[in-house]
């Protein structure tokens, strides 16, 4: 885990970084917070009921408790405050009116005893150090302030007691450089965890959009590829249907439309539920592309002709799905734009790679023929697996697809 780092920069604000919505929801409720500071009192109070601190630090445990209380008594209203302030200057005016006073009864603890050399002086400066690790608060000259300037105001108090005088200035000096050294050193180390933390959310939230830009992307290209293709042949058996067929062949139709409509319902209902295909072998998917190779035959006399290696390869749902969906925008472009006759498709497994070849006697494409968005999801479907995309035109007419994807990539573990 990165450190946070130290910074040169001056990291104060001018006053804490109070947040209404924010701190009043952090208070819960009222009991739930009595309760931690009665348990957090508790303990502090329970040192002074042994006899060697006692005399040590010159303050029995009676007046640590009357003090403890009035700072429990201190914070239940604070607490009903902030919950009730309506206005942020309120909630602005309670909350560092706390911190003083929070400040004035760690420092009590210390002015109590009537020795400005007891070593009481520490509560406020583990105080002051506290609020300066605050990452909600933030460094500011409002805490700095108050834990620099509240240990001198207790000079006058100890001279007024008659304690030595040298020690009278000596003491709150000490404690007050000592609070305000600790103050700003942790501020530095706030100001690191606050950055790092800023950069965190920015970069999760850069995530995030990511995420959900793939996926919108991916649920264009499958709506594209794979919706697309079912309608179009669901118009192609319209378009029979307007031209006049024999009464004999409409139910031949009726069921290729119906087959055709399944089809589309099933991709469907895949990308709308998000749940991924089942996975699949070489040999069920080229008999995939035969069942569709049958429909287009009987919709627009197309010949699909559909080959496959001996070597049968058990492939994953993702490798299923890109495969699927390139084999079926390619032989949808190859009709709908090309006009073929003849489409020959190849599944072929040669050394590490799976090769799809998609083929056809159609008018091929033009060079300068713009990217459509078809071309594009087929292209990066095959980039997500690793694989390569090429679309050439052949040399005699029609067009050549061809999909080369590494078989560690796309392969059961059990098939490689």
């Amino acid at each position: 885990m990165t450190e946070p780092k130290l910074t040169s920069a001056f990291p104060y604000k001018l006053w804490p970084a109070y947040t209404p919505a924010r701190d009043i929801a952090a208070l819960g409720a009222g009991g739930r917070t009595w309760l931690r500071y009665a348990l957090a009192s508790f303990v502090l109070v329970v040192p002074f009921c042994f006899a060697p601190v006692s005399r040590a630090t010159g303050l029995g445990p009676g007046v640590a408790l009357a003090i403890i209380v009035v700072f429990i008594t201190w914070q239940s209203i604070a607490v009903a405050l902030q919950r009730s302030a309506s206005q942020f200057w309120s909630f602005h005016f309670i909350m560092v009116g706390n911190l003083f006073l929070n400040t004035g009864l760690a420092l009590a603890l210390a002015v109590v005893p009537g020795d400005p050399r007891t070593p009481l002086f520490c509560f406020a400066c583990a105080y002051a150090c506290m609020n300066a690790a605050s990452t909600e608060l933030g460094p500011n000259i409002g805490c700095l302030v108050a834990a620099t300037t509240l240990p001198l105001l207790t000079i006058p108090l100890f001279l007024l007691r008659g304690a030595d005088p040298t020690w009278s200035v000596a003491g709150p000096a000490l404690a007050s450089g000592a609070s305000a050294l600790g103050y700003h050193v942790i501020a530095l180390h706030t100001v690191g965890a606050m950055a790092m933390r800023d950069e965190r959310d920015a970069a999760l939230e850069r995530v995030r959009s990511l995420e959900a830009e793939r996926a919108r992307t991916h649920l264009a290209r499958d709506l594209h590829d794979s919706i697309g293709p079912a309608l179009s042949v669901a118009a192609w058996y319209g378009e029979l249907l307007e031209r006049g067929v024999p009464a004999s062949e409409l139910a031949h139709l009726a069921s290729g439309l119906r087959a055709s409509a399944k089809d589309g319902l099933t991709d469907l209902r895949a990308i709308l539920t998000g749940i991924a295909p089942a996975s699949a072998t070489l040999s069920s998917l080229a008999a995939e592309f035969r069942a569709t190779g049958a429909r287009l035959s009987d919709v627009a006399e197309i010949e699909l002709a559909v080959s496959h290696s001996a070597t049968d390869v058990a492939l994953q749902p993702s490798a299923r799905t890109t495969l699927t969906r390139v084999f079926q925008e390619a032989t949808h472009n190859a009709i709908r734009h090309g006009g073929a006759k003849r489409i020959e498709v190849s599944l072929a497994v040669e050394g590490p790679t799976l090769t799809l070849t998609v083929t056809d006697d159609g008018r091929g494409v033009a060079e300068d023929a713009p990217a459509g968005r078809g071309l594009v999801g087929m292209r990066e479907r095959a980039t997500e697996l690793g694989g390569t995309f090429v679309l050439e035109a052949r040399p005699r007419g029609g067009t050549a697809v061809r999909m080369a994807l590494p078989m560690p990539a796309i392969a059961l573990a059990a098939s490689v």
